[in-house]
């Protein structure tokens, strides 16, 4: 008997007296199925450790955790698959038809798939001979969702893919990482679906692997070599066995990062001679057989790579296909001039960074050439890391033994030949394919901890401050691994001994302790500025500057005064930079500003977007203090600029958030799905403005996909939503938003008057900003919008603004006989909403002036229940009174002027409802100065007695005799109000 599940299960166990027919016709005997109970939220729902069969409604079978051995026991048609990431799992879809299936395949593929630390979310669908079912079934929608509901993760296809499936995976609107394997991958069309849509395409694709085989039957030569052609395309392109037709187009791929593998004997080594190979990041992999000319043509290959000189990450591999007689002396003749054209090549690419020769599977056994490799790469400028082969020993030996015999049995060389490269050259590091350092685990850890502390105390170098380093040398001497080791001391001082004569002067004047009032910034002489620093300055550009220390705060830099400062990344922050001033500096650039205590426009230069992210980065993670005005961040990032946001990477973003939770961030550029992902998931509630020339890369798909994970209020889009002018068919939807406030800017001209007759509007506290055409029938879209406010009726707050395009001439009938109507639905919305409490009439932007309407709009509304404060436009007011004039006329002809409207109408709306306040925009009490202050006074003095109903008896007669005789004693209408309220004291007076 099954067990009843709970309102939180995932899975209910289908009893096997329940089973239907058509589930005993697919499941064999024995097995448990399963039915979901509701939606799962991720595939991380399901135990990787657990086989399950679940039933689904369209007929089919999936089976999670699928076993070779239980393979042959499901019956019907069957798709197979793999997710790999969070765990590695074998899934299975059993079926009577390949639609349904292809429906379950679509639907268990969508869910949210996560990868972890180590390991990148991977979804692998392999269909081969053995599989019957038709991946053509999948629909092109089907396999967008798959892609879209995943954007980040790698899919892995060895399927036949038909035309349409095809221009479905070339036009995702984000990167994409697609591999083509296995024998079984081909294009129905060859490849020319794919090729065309990626050649209309604007944005990069991502990476791209294509398993081409021998034959035409994956892809066309053709479509090959157009799709070689495409540049700034792919930013990664893997290319695996062409024919002989095509072997050489892959060296020409327009690409940095190319990753080639190809049969040896369809290249002659002369063809290395001439061959253009443009890619910085090159990965060649040799297939070969035993009697192909394998070493020649490895010598010209490495050759060609020594002549062309621009590298900076090399790997290489032999890759046998058969069996190769194995003879140490002519092997070794081989290998020799192979390794010989290696250092030549290593050597002749100076930017080369990155040398990898660890692919397990090669027959170049590298391991012992090293000695004579670490020679000879020793002075290379830009090494910085060797990958090495390791290899399996046996497991039975005593690895705690002999250091240096575990080392050698592992990598095939002596561990004596690193430590003499690691003494050469303390830049370098040998690590094998993992990325682990390859050590002994004494001699070797030592080299690696000295050199490590010898690259450290070089960064000392770039202090151009002269009081900064003596400190920070003296503090490595003394309190460091130098203080113990006679090594450390040489290498630090080998670099700093002009540093202990400034060091002495420095701890005799401050006793050996940094002085806490040091400077926050140095100048650099003009004399002492680098050729990178000139690069970017222009002869009249501000002097240099550098951080002598870290800020505590961005309050420490003079909000007036420009400076430009230097960081060590080659990068420059121009603060307080000024238009005028933004072509003194050279190279790319990025535009942000900071409001609130500190109102400061920045602008960082640079050579790489890569440091210029960094530099933005340190800077907008600075404290920002905020006073009365709320502390802001906003970036900009307009379709001119040179640099958008796409270089800085979720953790930096995450950090720049992180650290002033509660500013306010504004950012106008182009977000990619990480970043989305960051802004949606951080632990508090965030103030964030998308606006301008913002564009998701997704289309938002990442941002709303965290967001329906979240479960805490976002605050800003969720409490409070702003939304600005979506298109056409999306006009309506801003109105349904589900959330307490909504600030909506609509292009009216794409409403009609019946689109508002059955609208819902969730918010409460609503403020729309309407675009019209003078043109239109703009009266009755206001009036039918005002008219369903009042249908409603749930309003607590109510803001209305409207913006004529190209104008609106106010002399016209059209206009005065417009907004009567456009004032009586308003008034009527007003009375139809009875816990309106605030009615905001003050955008300076606005059209549409509601002054001359006020007299009939205050006399409406005097008596409404809730209405507390209504908000007014102002105007600057012009300075041609008649100073003769008495002052009182003065005083009301300037309100008039401000405000549009008569003193008289407000202290008559004051007079009938002494709760109702009328202020600008900045909360400023609308006043003439005299009258209208008195009333004010009046109602306060009213509003604040009114409290006095709810003292006891006794305490009542003494409080009011107290108002009576200090303070409205003087006031014949302040003492008229308070009995009003309070006639039955007088009684109780008497009496005492």
């Amino acid at each position: 008997m099954s067990r009843p599940p709970n309102e939180h299960s995932l899975l209910q166990r289908i009893p096997k007296e329940q089973l239907s027919s058509q589930q005993k016709a697919l499941l064999p005997e024995n097995v448990p199925l399963y039915r979901l109970l509701r939606e799962p939220t991720a595939l991380t729902e399901f135990d990787p450790n657990q086989q399950l069969a679940i039933w689904q409604e369209n007929g089919t079978i999936f089976v999670w955790n699928c076993e070779d051995e239980n393979e042959e026991l499901f019956r019907g048609q069957d798709l197979h698959f793999t997710l790999l990431g969070f765990a590695d799992i074998d899934c299975a879809i059993y079926g009577k038809n390949d639609i349904a299936i292809a429906d379950t395949f679509t639907y268990f593929a969508s869910l949210p798939h996560l990868g972890d630390t180590a390991n990148k979310a991977v979804l692998q669908c392999i269909c081969d001979d053995e599989i019957p079912f038709d991946f053509g079934c999948l629909q092109p929608e089907q396999l967008a969702r798959i892609l879209d509901s995943n954007p980040t993760r790698r899919i892995d296809l060895s399927a036949v893919i038909s035309a349409e499936q095809a221009r479905v995976l070339a036009t995702r609107p984000y990167s994409l990482d697609l591999k083509f394997v296995g024998h079984d991958f081909a294009f129905l069309d060859q490849g020319t679906a794919f090729v065309e849509a990626l050649e209309h395409r604007e944005s990069t694709f991502g990476s791209l692997f294509i398993y081409c085989g021998e034959m035409e039957d994956s892809i066309s030569s053709n479509n090959l070599e157009r799709l070689l052609n495409l540049e700034n395309m792919f930013e990664e392109l893997q290319i695996s066995s062409p024919n002989e037709e095509c072997v050489l187009l892959p060296f020409l791929a327009k690409v940095d990062v190319l990753e080639y593998r190809l049969y040896a004997r369809y290249m002659e080594p002369e063809e290395f001679l001439p061959l253009e190979i443009v890619a910085r990041d090159l990965t060649l992999k040799f297939i070969i057989d035993g009697d192909d000319e394998w070493s020649m043509l490895s010598v010209l290959f490495w050759h060609r790579v020594a002549e062309l000189g621009h590298f900076e990450r090399l790997s290489f591999a032999n890759l046998c296909r058969s069996e190769i007689d194995f003879d140490p002396h002519t092997y070794a003749r081989q290998v020799a001039p192979v390794v010989a054209a290696l250092i030549g090549a290593v050597n002749a690419n100076p930017k080369l960074s990155c040398l990898d020769l660890s692919d397990d599977e090669s027959h170049l056994h590298w391991g012992p050439f090293f000695q004579w490799v670490f020679e000879e790469v020793k002075d290379h400028p830009s090494l910085r890391t060797v990958l090495v082969r390791t290899y399996n020993h046996n497991s039975d030996e005593d690895d705690t033994g002999d250091e240096d015999e575990y080392f050698e049995r592992r990598y095939c060389f002596h561990p004596s030949w690193l430590e003499k490269l690691l003494s050469n050259n303390r830049n370098i590091v040998v690590v094998d394919s993992s990325g682990n350092i390859c050590t002994n685990g004494s001699t070797i850890d030592k080299a690696y901890a000295l050199n490590d502390f010898y690259n450290s105390s070089l960064g000392l170098v770039n202090e151009s401050c002269s009081v900064l380093r003596p400190l920070l040398v003296t503090s490595a001497l003394t309190e460091s691994r130098a203080s113990t080791n006679v090594q450390y001391t040489g290498l630090l001082l080998s670099r700093h001994v002009d540093t202990l004569y400034v060091a002495r002067a420095l701890y005799r004047q401050t006793t050996g302790k940094m002085n806490e009032s040091l400077p926050l910034l140095q100048r650099i002489p003009k004399e002492q500025l680098s050729s990178q620093q000139k690069a970017l300055r222009k002869k009249s550009s501000p002097p240099l500057h550098t951080l002598f220390r870290e800020p505590s705060s961005l309050t420490e830099f003079d909000s007036k005064t420009q400076l430009a400062i230097w960081r060590d990344n080659g990068t420059i922050l121009v603060w307080n930079c000024d238009d005028e001033n933004e072509e003194l500096f050279r190279g790319r650039y990025l535009h942000f500003s900071f409001e609130g205590m500190i109102d400061v426009d920045c602008t960082i230069y640079g050579e790489t977007d890569d440091a210029i992210a960094e530099t933005f980065t340190y800077f907008v993670s600075l404290h920002q203090p905020a006073d009365t005005a709320k502390a802001v961040l906003l970036c900009y990032c307009p379709s001119d600029s040179p640099l958008d946001l796409h270089n800085l990477q979720p953790a930096q973003l995450a950090h720049i958030l992180d650290s002033n939770p509660a500013r306010r961030i504004e950012i106008s550029a182009t977000i990619n799905a990480e970043q989305a992902h960051v802004l949606a998931t951080r632990p508090y509630p965030l103030d964030l403005k998308l606006v301008g020339q913002f564009v998701f890369l997704d289309r938002g798909t990442a941002f709303l996909d965290a967001l329906e994970h979240r479960t805490t209020p976002f605050d800003h889009v969720v409490e409070e939503h702003e939304i600005s002018a979506p298109n056409q068919a999306s006009t309506l939807l801003p109105f349904s938003a589900k959330v307490n406030i909504l600030h909506y800017r609509v292009l009216g001209w794409f409403l009609q008057p019946e689109d508002f007759t059955s609208l819902k509007i969730v918010a409460k506290n609503l403020s729309v900003k309407f675009f019209l055409d003078s043109n239109d029938d703009w009266t009755a879209v206001l009036v039918a919008f005002l008219n369903r406010v009042a249908e409603l009726g749930h309003f607590e707050r109510l803001s209305l603004s409207i913006l004529f395009r190209g104008g609106m001439d106010y002399e016209t009938d059209a206009y005065v006989n417009g907004v009567a109507p456009v004032v009586e639905a308003l008034i009527s919305a007003i009375h139809a909403n009875p816990k309106l409490s605030c009615l905001n009439f003050s955008d300076d932007e606005s059209h549409l002036h509601w002054g001359p309407f006020f007299q009939w709009i205050f006399e409406e509304i005097k008596d409404h229940p809730s209405l507390r404060t209504i908000v007014v436009q102002s105007y600057e007011p012009k300075n041609d009174s008649d100073e003769d004039e008495d002052e009182s006329q003065d005083e009301d002809e300037e309100f008039e002027r401000t405000h549009l409207f008569d003193p008289s109408w407000l202290i008559k709306l004051h007079s009938h409802n002494r709760n109702i306040v009328v202020v600008d925009m900045l909360g400023n009490k609308c006043t003439n100065g005299s009258t209208i202050d008195k009333a004010y006074a009046l109602n306060e003095f009213y509003n604040g007695s009114l409290a006095l109903v709810n003292e006891s008896a006794s305490l009542r007669t003494l409080l009011v005799a107290t108002a009576l005789t200090r303070s409205a004693s003087i006031n014949f209408q302040f003492t008229a109000l308070l009995l009003s309220q309070y006639a039955d004291t007088m009684c109780e007076l008497c009496m005492v």
